[in-house]
Order: C-alpha cells, then sequence, then structure tokens
C-alpha cells in the first residue's frame, strides 16, 4: 500500500484534535447562500486580468457598499470598509476558499511535516488574540460568520507569522533575525521624491505560502484613516503598512541587539496598526511610539513623503534614531543609537552587520542617482554581490519572502514576491 495517505491521515486527526480543543464559544458558521457574493456584487470585476489594465486598482465601484476583491496580477487586494465587524464578514465572503486552503497548508507545514504539537500552535494563536484590543477581535468574530472556518481555525491563520518566526518550530536551533530597510530622498534621490525600500524576510522557504500574501484596506466606518497592510490573508500581522495621510510604516526585528521579551503586553504588531489608523503625521506616530511599550525588540522606521525616521524599541525604552546622513535611512536588525549600553551585537548574527553595511554602501555608490528604477536594482541585487536580499534559504542566512517599494507621496507600492510575481506597481490612491 502507498504511504502517500499518510500525512493527509495526520492532518485529518490534526485537524480534530484541533477542532475538540478550541474554545467552545468557537462554531463554524458556515453562511454557504453568500459564498458567492463576489461573484454577484461585482461581476464585472471578476477575473480582470490586471496586465489588461492601466490602473487596476482604479475600477473599484464607489456605490458599493460591501467589500471588494481585486486581482492586481497574482496579489490579491481587499477593500473592506464599514464596522470592524461587517469588514470581517466581508473578509470571510471575499476570502473563503483562499482561507481553507490558508489553514490547510498551515497545518501541513507545522503539524505534519514539523511535528508541532497542536497544544503549542493553540498557545501562540490564542495568547496573541487575547491581547488585541476589542475592535480587531470584532474583525475575527465577523470572518467567522462567513468564512466557514471556526474563530479557533481563524486565530491559528492569524497566528502564521509568529510560527514562522519561532525557530524552534521550524527545526532550528537559534533565535535569528531578519528584514532590511532602506529609505532615500534629497540628495539621494534623482528627484525629489523619497522611496522606501524593504526586504521582509524569513529563515526558511516560503513557496507554498506565497500565493498567501495579500494586500487589505480597511477603512473604519465611525473614526480612523484608511490604512492598508500587506500581510498574508486572513492575518493581521500589521509589519508593513501605508494610510490615506501618507504615513508609511515598517517594523523589523531588533533581535540582532536583544532578546529580552514580555508576556503582558498587546501584541506590538496590532498596536502598529491602530498607530496607522489613528495618526495623521509623523508626529503623531512620533507620540504614540513614546508611549506604547513593545512586548520584544523591534525596529520601527517611518515615513512621509518629506522624510523617514528610525525608532529602535525595546522593551524598557524607544529611541529615536535620524540618520547624521540628510536623506538617507538603512536598519537592519541591531540598535544604532550610541546611547545603548551594547548597540552593536557580538557577531553577525544573519548577517544584520552586513545587511546594514552593504546596503549603506549602494546608497553611497549611487547617492543623487536613485529612482524607482535604481532602488528596485538595490533590492535586487543579492547578499554574495554586495546587497541585502537572499533568494535562498540556507543556514545562517536571511530568506527574502517578498519585497516593497513605498513611494508615500503617490499612495503606491511596488510588490515584488521572488520566484512568484515579479515586481508589481499597485497605485492605492483610489482606495486610501
Amino acid at each position: 500500500m502507498s504511504k502517500n495517505w499518510r500525512p493527509h491521515f495526520f492532518l485529518l486527526i490534526s485537524t480534530v484534535l484541533l477542532l475538540f480543543m478550541s474554545p467552545a464559544n468557537s462554531q463554524t458558521i458556515a453562511d454557504k447562500s453568500r459564498y458567492q457574493l463576489i461573484a454577484t456584487d461585482l461581476p464585472s470585476l471578476r477575473g480582470v486580468s490586471a496586465t489588461k489594465q492601466s490602473s487596476p486598482l482604479l475600477l473599484r465601484d464607489a456605490t458599493a457598499r460591501k467589500g471588494i476583491l481585486y486581482h492586481n496580477g497574482k496579489i490579491d487586494v481587499l477593500d473592506l470598509r464599514g464596522s470592524y465587524r461587517e469588514m470581517g464578514k466581508q473578509y470571510g465572503r471575499l476570502e473563503r476558499k483562499k482561507l481553507h486552503d490558508f489553514y490547510h497548508d498551515i497545518t501541513l507545514l507545522f503539524i505534519v511535516k514539523n511535528k508541532v504539537s497542536v497544544s503549542s500552535l493553540n498557545q501562540i494563536a490564542e495568547t496573541i488574540f487575547a491581547t488585541y484590543p476589542y475592535r480587531f477581535k470584532e474583525i475575527f468574530y465577523g470572518l467567522s460568520e462567513t468564512s466557514g472556518l471556526t474563530l479557533h481555525q481563524l486565530l491559528i491563520i492569524n497566528a502564521f507569522e509568529h510560527y514562522m518566526f519561532n525557530d524552534q518550530m521550524n527545526g532550528l536551533d537559534t533565535t535569528s533575525t531578519k528584514c532590511s530597510a532602506i529609505a532615500v530622498w534629497p540628495p539621494y534621490t534623482k528627484n525629489s521624491t523619497l522611496l522606501f525600500g524593504r526586504n521582509y524576510d524569513f529563515v526558511t522557504d516560503i513557496d507554498r505560502f506565497k500565493k498567501y500574501l495579500t494586500i487589505t484596506v480597511f477603512h473604519p466606518q465611525d473614526a480612523g484613516h484608511a490604512t492598508a497592510i500587506v500581510t498574508f490573508v486572513g492575518t493581521l500581522n500589521a509589519t508593513t503598512e501605508i494610510n490615506s495621510k501618507k504615513l508609511f510604516l515598517e517594523l523589523n526585528s531588533g533581535g540582532g541587539s536583544t532578546q529580552a521579551r514580555v508576556y503582558n503586553r498587546i501584541s506590538t504588531p496590532i498596536e502598529l496598526l491602530a498607530m496607522l489608523i489613528d495618526s495623521d503625521n509623523l508626529q503623531q506616530l512620533d507620540e504614540e511610539l513614546h508611549t506604547i511599550n513593545t512586548n520584544t525588540a523591534f525596529i520601527i522606521n517611518i515615513a512621509n513623503p518629506q522624510r523617514a525616521i528610525s525608532y529602535e524599541w525595546s522593551i524598557a525604552t524607544v529611541k529615536k534614531v535620524e540618520n547624521k546622513t540628510p536623506g538617507l535611512l538603512v536598519s537592519s536588525n541591531h540598535f544604532i543609537h550610541p546611547s545603548w549600553y551594547r548597540p552593536m551585537p557580538e557577531s553577525d548574527h544573519y548577517l544584520t552587520l552586513t545587511r546594514r553595511k552593504n546596503l549603506l554602501a549602494l546608497a553611497k555608490q549611487f547617492k543623487g542617482q536613485i529612482d524607482l528604477s535604481r532602488m528596485k536594482a538595490i533590492l535586487d541585487t543579492p547578499l554574495q554581490k554586495g546587497g541585502a536580499t537572499s533568494y535562498q534559504a540556507k543556514k545562517g542566512m536571511v530568506y527574502t519572502a517578498f519585497q516593497v517599494i513605498a513611494i508615500p507621496e503617490s499612495d503606491t507600492l511596488w510588490i515584488k514576491i521572488p520566484a512568484y510575481q515579479n515586481w508589481t506597481k499597485l497605485n492605492l490612491s483610489s482606495l486610501l
């Protein structure tokens, strides 16, 4: 008898266990009558090819009161409007199949392949959700009403990136640090436009998960600014985001300087989403970052159309870093502010020192010449050739899962998903 049935058998048993161990109030609400809503709401948009549109995101029907799903190349773009629960309901209807597929692939990887216990997945997922402010919990309550998944299953999806950054769950012995960022404005740019490039890195290949990268735009009906996040479908891990006030924010791990962590604080990525929904300008973001505490070390980089600023955030304090070099911000995964007790890591852990050094050198080499095409070239430069990017997962090496170039002035994001989607433009001006 073929052994090919075994992974599927284990997955079936694991799924049953997850359902059995889920909270009593997590019920499956299968709203099959609304499953085809995307087709009935927007028949003219279903299956529209982005390659045939000069700006596919301009196709949004301004009279539509329900969420809308666009396809820009291979990337889904969700436009959600209303209360937080209503936006969750829209999300569940529009991405129902993809959410089911994503949940299946998560459990297949971590439970069947990596032999992670069900209880470990549950603990992380429930701990994250428990810290969420109520308005964001409402999104998941809405999702559970229309997606055909239980609240508990949706929380497993929401914890995906936390599982990916847990090295023990991925068979690694050490704690890894990832992500690189470079922002340029005059005198480093060819013109007056600020460009912000970022690499979002894991330490393992995410091949099966690339199709789940999604841009989600939230329009809260009562108060708050429209905010778009770049993350995986069904998750609120807001580590790359832009709002209608032309504010861009991205998160890097600060683990190259400190691994300290506390567990009685709100999840930092959800705080970052709240910050962009609530903030009008860089000054307000600065005040937010100096008011709220993080649960572990991060580097938060923010920008508007004129400049970018970096914040090095430990569990004890936050320090604002404005480079002495006008027009340039570069960060990887270690603190550089001179007042830290030990800002520089003892070793080049996951090449955080090398990645920063390389980006600084590239910026210096092309000072005054950096435009969009040059920024793409900088982010496309591999580590082995003096860049900060790696498209191969190797021990001790970062693995670049996706890349973003933000142009806050025009509400534009350029997205690349290596080996899946080449650089593609998302003009969000009609959605923000």
